[in-house]
């Protein structure tokens, strides 16, 4: 059973590796490293050009209380972290060539607590003033104290004045704006508009694999040091991966595509031509499926922006020649057509030209559903005043006139 200390610790924990995650998307600098539990709770490192390093050292406290804030001016959150890195500092110094302290929180920190007023000394007379005040509240606390501002109090004005100068408070959710840190993280990956509804999947997918990452280096017992590049590169296979599930036609099932359909399907000469044919009132209405469905479809592509109007120019085009080839085998290389084999090279003529085989690319990718080309073809059969109409047969051949001369 878990126990509410237990789900308050692993919630700390939780944050983070989201503060980690978000630290990662939020450095505008092209060479970092992210660290875990290296020398805080996350580290970034950021190597320059020339070989310099500067360093940016973070301590995250996250809390569910709905009072208080983590960085109390009497906390041994805000003391022993800043205990740590004045007596880190000199090390520290000799690596990098700049360093930054953040103390972030999920909690908003009032403007007279102490944690704002480090923070906010900029100036040197600001500073002063702040390590005055740390040397008289550590002159008052008792032996049992333990927020360790004695501890911090017993070092030089000269290191203290290095941490305090670097000090940066992040609270009201560890962003700088205040949004959620997910939220955050999220918009830091700029999806594009059809993209945002998968966002906390994606988001998901991200943290995931760097909890996986860090869980791999603690049990091999190596620091959890991480680099933008693998995440950078999952983040793309994600929002590809969604684009193309996005680009690919949904199943004939799943479309309701009576919605689209309105009015007396005689009007649609599409099915005028098909019962010109003879064929039954099943394959007809499968038919009307197949176009609506269609229908729907390009217009879903369209509108997301996802396949352009010359993507599906060119594959009215593509799919016009395939059936003027196939028009032209059975009547310019069979030989002369009795005037009652009419009707049945028509037939053959739409059979092949309709076969359930034929999936027709667009925009250089492949379909798989078949009312995907089945639709499209019944849709150049309802579109008479374009070059791209298709006919059966030559009962519903276009004038020469408005056909460039192509009818039979």
């Amino acid at each position: 059973m878990v126990t509410a200390e237990a789900g308050t610790k692993i919630a700390g924990y939780t944050y983070q590796l989201q503060r980690a995650l978000h630290r990662m998307f939020s450095s505008v600098h092209g060479n970092i490293l992210i660290g875990v539990e290296t020398g805080d709770d996350v580290v970034e490192l950021r190597m320059s050009d020339d070989g310099t390093i500067d360093a940016v050292f973070e301590q995250d406290k996250h809390t569910i209380k709905e009072s208080g804030q983590p960085y109390q001016d009497g906390s041994k959150n805000l003391w022993h972290t800043i205990h740590i890195w004045l007596d880190s500092a000199v090390k520290a110094r000799e690596q990098y060539s700049e360093i930054r302290y953040y103390l972030v929180t999920n909690k908003s920190v009032p403007v007279q607590a102490m944690a704002r007023r480090l923070s906010d000394a900029t100036t040197p007379e600001e500073v002063e003033a702040c390590i005055a005040e740390i040397r008289e509240k550590a002159a008052v606390v008792g032996e049992n104290d333990k927020s360790e501002i004695a501890a911090v109090s017993g070092f030089d004005d000269a290191s203290l004045r290095f941490v305090i100068e670097r000090i940066e408070l992040v609270d009201s959710s560890g962003t700088v704006d205040g949004v959620r840190i997910k939220d955050a993280t999220i918009r830091l990956f700029h999806l594009t508009d059809d993209l945002v509804d998968k966002g906390e999947e994606i988001y998901r997918g991200l943290l995931g694999q760097l909890v996986d990452c860090c869980q791999s280096a603690w049990i091999s017992r190596e620091p959890a040091w991480l680099r933008k590049p693998p995440f950078a590169e999952r983040l793309r296979s994600e929002m590809n991966a969604y684009r193309v599930d996005r680009y690919l036609e949904r199943s004939l099932a799943s479309i309701a595509w009576r919605e689209y359909h309105k009015g007396d399907a005689k009007d649609l000469l599409f099915i005028a031509q098909l019962q010109h044919l003879r064929l039954s009132d099943e394959y007809c209405t499968r038919a009307l499926s197949h176009y609506w469905s269609f229908y729907s479809e390009r217009i879903r592509l369209l509108n997301a922006g996802i396949v352009l109007q010359r993507a599906w120019s060119a594959r009215d085009g593509a799919l016009h020649q395939r059936w003027r080839a196939i028009r032209d085998e059975y009547l310019e290389f069979e030989g002369d057509i009795d005037e009652g084999d009419g009707m049945a090279i028509a037939k053959k003529i739409a059979r092949d030209t309709l076969s359930g085989d034929h999936r027709a690319p667009l925009d250089g990718r492949e379909t798989s559903e078949p009312y995907f080309t089945l639709g499209h073809y019944h849709d150049l059969a309802n579109r008479r005043a374009d070059d791209v109409f298709v006919y059966w047969d030559d009962a519903f051949a276009p004038a020469k006139d408005d056909s460039d001369g192509e009818a039979s």
